[in-house]
């Protein structure tokens, strides 16, 4: 979504040839880009995962949707408010797709606020965006590997091994935590796919993985 959009909008139509309706949306205060409403010192982790439980109810109304085939995929932060989402309402998610899920954020936080009251009102989050005390204070004390397992349906998580922002083993933790996951490793890829290759790469293991959960043929 929003400043990488076009990435996402590439992957959306390469999903959508495969016969998938797909859906991709800016989360409120989602970035300087963002198309929806709202601030992004407003937004935390958890306001997205409330935005993307609003998607998955309004997607459960849609006439071109099965509902029993419903598949949430998220990338980066994206990547962690999927994984909330899923333990939330794992009977209304058939398959789960994690793309290098920033599952560091928790610790993150506090490497960057060993003293959460020393938040300041406008904080440039790891040269991203500007975030307010919302994002620190929403996940400070929160445990995204809690309740991982009440998705139990398999799980498919792809990361690189030379990412910089979120190290691969938070999604070796991930897959170990999850009843049912399988993590693919790109060689060489950072956080984000940017190459041709590490993009090839991740599509092939995802559509490996929607012809298993039979959600394509």
């Amino acid at each position: 979504g929003n400043s990488r959009r076009a990435w996402w909008v590439h992957y959306a139509e390469y999903w959508a040839k495969q016969g998938l309706a797909v859906y991709t949306f800016d989360f409120s205060g989602g970035g300087e880009e963002s198309q929806s409403d709202g601030k992004t010192t407003d937004m935390s982790v958890l306001t997205e995962a409330t935005d993307l439980e609003q998607v998955l109810l309004s997607a459960q109304g849609w006439s071109f949707v099965d509902t029993k085939k419903i598949v949430v995929i998220g990338g980066s932060q994206g990547g962690a408010v999927s994984s909330i989402v899923a333990a939330r309402h794992p009977a209304d998610i058939a398959a789960l797709v994690l793309l290098y899920p920033a599952l560091v954020v928790t610790d993150d936080l506090h490497e960057k606020f060993p003293d959460r009251t020393k938040v300041p009102e406008v904080y440039r989050y790891n040269g991203w965006i500007d975030v307010g005390p919302r994002y620190v204070n929403d996940m400070y004390d929160f445990d995204i590997y809690k309740d991982m397992a009440n998705f139990t349906k398999s799980v498919l998580i792809v990361h690189g091994d030379k990412d910089d922002i979120v190290p691969l083993s938070y999604s070796e933790r991930a897959k170990s935590t999850y009843r049912s996951a399988s993590l693919v490793v790109v060689k060489g890829a950072g956080h984000i796919f940017f190459t041709p290759d590490h993009q090839k790469q991740c599509l092939d293991a995802v559509d490996s993985y929607l012809k298993k959960m039979g959600i394509t043929k």
